[in-house]
């Protein structure tokens, strides 16, 4: 491998950074307030771009060069990420960026692929993109990674969603000073042709099968990758062998074919490789359309298999058709990639797992657990550094030792969960309560980041470094992160909001009154009826569905006073920002105001007169107006006495409420990640 080469396969790895637009949307839709249909097109604004300028940047290609236009994609690319890495950019802003890496990506494709011709020896051009597309994919892989391992970094994590940018904008630099240095002699045509001539090249039979094959195979990948679990399962696999059987080993299947097509190159001819491949992953996908479930596995590793190399082969083979017509024949053929690559974006590398928990059978309820990590852990190829997980207590969580759950009967007089599961699978294994985790990820990577950005977007020299987590669902839940640290306690019972004493049962607990349950029964004895879900309440609540609406609203407005209550409790140890999760918290407008009212309400002396609730104003911050309030900065100037120096003074403690800006599982998710790197002593690349 010539090490001019080397240039190349970088620009293939950054390529990947467009698909980091995915793991992002949900942080862009939270910190912008869209909706879940726009902030599932952002990834959708790189792909218009690959559709529009695919053709045209071939063509530039053609008159400038493919090394210019690499490095025009490069230069494209670094300003689209550096922007928001040094600023936090309006929307109209922001998708001018989105769009800016699209154009970037698009020709950064359009001239990787043919130049990587002209830097290859004699024969080793399928070879080398083959093992470019491995590369590209790595670019993709890691991508997701950074978005999540930034929030470990201080400076970076308060920058919230935008906390990858500024490794992004130091990877397209780097790309660039390479392909900067790179000295290459191009195959150009010296008379290029326009547009309309780039188009014709469509009339010579091999380039219009090779443009649709490109079109057919992307769309034959992007729905075996989407319908594959889906469609197992229908045969009657069991939810977890789906996703392990299914996408989860047709993504390795797709990696180790790329891996070894590189190698099968260096002794067999593109043409004939290819022919085999194509056969293969048809062959795959009759098996899969069978349903015959003994060949299910087959099938699946035919598919991964055969998919693996076609894109690569297939341009290989037509640009060596005509050389000098290769950034031409380049847009033509990334043109063709824009149509179904558009519905990748965002995509995860397994889906969810939800298996029951058959809480009564201890035996039972081991293996679903085995279950659902041998899926998971199969997605990372048998390399993860360590399990982390949530787990509800009571438990000896530095012990991984799971006591007497209420819910799971079959946990009883202490049963070592972590040490099992840390034989099985040769690492290390963290529990902790989903309530720590939650509010640990929302501290590194949601509320609190994103609080601290709007803030210092103000002009505001205010800052919060402390937050508490309720999770209001099944039950009450709670975590506290003290100064970017996860507070567990000597006991492990740290955050242990559920039993908190009842705002209006003194001999009851708070989670008897916030909580589904409570709402179901508040409404069922108001209404006189069997009381629906809570989200069929809500539905009520709103006028929405038939019902009580008069009781539905009283019923989340019972648990506003009550969940209100428990926070204020909690306020008066940690003063901080307070993140709400749970599946209620979809419900919050219809408590939140009875909660803020409790916040800020008060309470009597003995002698009749009253006091503030807290010593903060408490501001909802998923409402606009509250939101404006609390970010408004309010000091005043003092004079120092003595002195005509004047100091800044600002009088008002506040405190903000605020819906999870993660979503309660990824935050979860996020949290375990980063106790886990905190855990290993790898958070600062250790």
């Amino acid at each position: 491998m010539r090490l001019r080469t080397l240039p190349v396969f970088l620009t293939f790895f950054v390529m990947g950074v467009a698909d980091a637009m995915g793991p992002m949307a949900e942080a862009v839709r939270r910190s912008f307030r869209l909706s879940n249909v726009l902030s599932t097109l952002l990834p959708f604004f790189v792909f218009v771009a690959f559709a529009v300028f695919s053709v045209p940047g071939g063509v530039l290609g053609a008159r400038i060069g493919k090394r210019r236009l690499l490095l025009l994609g490069l230069g494209i690319s670094a300003v689209a990420v550096f922007v928001p890495a040094v600023h936090a950019p309006e929307f109209a802003l922001l998708l001018a960026c989105i769009f800016a890496l699209g154009i970037g990506t698009t020709f950064l494709q359009v001239a990787g692929n043919p130049i990587m011709r002209d830097v290859s020896s004699e024969g080793a051009y399928a070879r080398n993109l083959t093992f470019a597309q491995f590369i590209k994919g790595a670019g993709s892989a890691s991508s997701s990674y950074l978005v999540g391992a930034t929030a470990l970094i201080p400076a970076l994590s308060a920058m919230g969603w935008r906390s990858s940018f500024p490794i992004f904008a130091v990877l397209m630099i780097a790309a660039f000073a390479a392909v900067l240095a790179l000295r290459v002699e191009e195959t150009r045509d010296p008379s290029p042709p326009g547009l309309a001539g780039s188009v014709a090249l469509l009339a010579v039979p091999a380039v219009a099968l090779a443009v649709l094959g490109i079109f057919l195979y992307v769309g034959a990948e992007v729905c075996v990758a989407r319908f594959l679990q889906p469609a197992l399962a229908d045969s009657g696999l069991a939810a977890d062998r789906a996703a392990l059987l299914g996408p989860t080993l047709f993504f390795a299947c797709l990696t180790i074919g790329r891996l070894l097509g590189s190698a099968i190159l260096t002794r067999v001819a593109p043409a004939p490789f290819f022919r085999a491949s194509a056969l293969l992953g048809a062959v795959g996908v009759a098996v899969l359309l069978s349903h015959a479930q003994w060949l299910l596995l087959a099938g699946v590793i035919a598919c991964g298999l055969g998919f693996a190399n076609i894109w690569p082969l297939l341009f290989s083979i037509t640009v060596d058709r005509r050389p000098e017509r290769s950034a031409e024949l380049s847009g033509l053929m990334c043109m063709a990639i824009a149509g179904f690559n558009a519905m990748r974006g965002g995509r995860l590398l397994l889906e969810p797992l939800i298996l029951p928990a058959r809480a009564a059978d201890l035996a039972a309820c081991f293996e679903q657990i085995r279950s659902g990590f041998d899926a998971v852990f199969a997605a990372t190829g048998k390399a993860a550094a360590a399990i982390s997980f949530a787990f509800p207590g009571p438990a000896d969580y530095p012990a991984g030792i799971i006591g007497d759950l209420g819910n799971l009967p079959a946990f009883r007089g202490g049963v070592p969960l972590g040490p099992m599961l840390s034989e099985r699978y040769g690492v290390p294994v963290f529990l902790n309560n989903d309530g720590d985790l939650f509010a640990y990820g929302e501290a590194l990577g949601g509320l609190l980041p994103w609080v601290n950005g709007l803030l210092e977007q103000s002009g505001s020299r205010r800052r919060f470094r402390n937050l508490i987590g309720f999770t209001l669902g099944t039950g009450l839940g709670g975590g506290v992160v003290h100064d970017g640290k996860l507070l567990i306690g000597d006991n492990s019972a740290a955050g242990e909001v559920w039993i908190l004493r009842h705002r209006d049962q003194p001999g009851s607990f708070a989670e008897e009154g916030a909580s589904i349950r409570a709402v179901r029964r508040e409404y069922a004895q108001r209404a006189g009826v069997a009381a629906p879900e809570p989200a069929a309440i809500a539905a009520i609540a709103r006028g929405e569905a038939p019902g009580d609406a008069a009781a539905a609203r009283e019923a989340f407005r019972r648990l506003g006073e009550v969940a209100g209550d428990a926070i204020a409790q909690a306020l008066t140890i940690v003063d901080g920002l307070v993140v709400l999760g749970g599946g209620l918290s979809e419900s919050a407008p219809l408590f939140m105001p009875a909660l803020i009212a409790e916040l800020n309400g008060s309470l009597q002396t003995l002698d009749g007169k009253t006091v503030p609730r807290l010593e903060l104003k408490a501001f909802d911050l998923d409402d606009e107006s509250s939101f404006d309030a609390f970010i408004r900065a309010a000091p005043r100037e003092v004079t120092v006495p003595g002195s005509t120096r004047r100091v800044l003074y600002d009088p008002l403690k506040r405190t903000g409420i605020g819906r999870s800006r993660l979503g309660t599982s990824a935050a979860v998710s996020l949290g375990a990640y980063a106790f886990a790197l905190h855990q290993l002593g790898l958070e600062s690349g250790q």
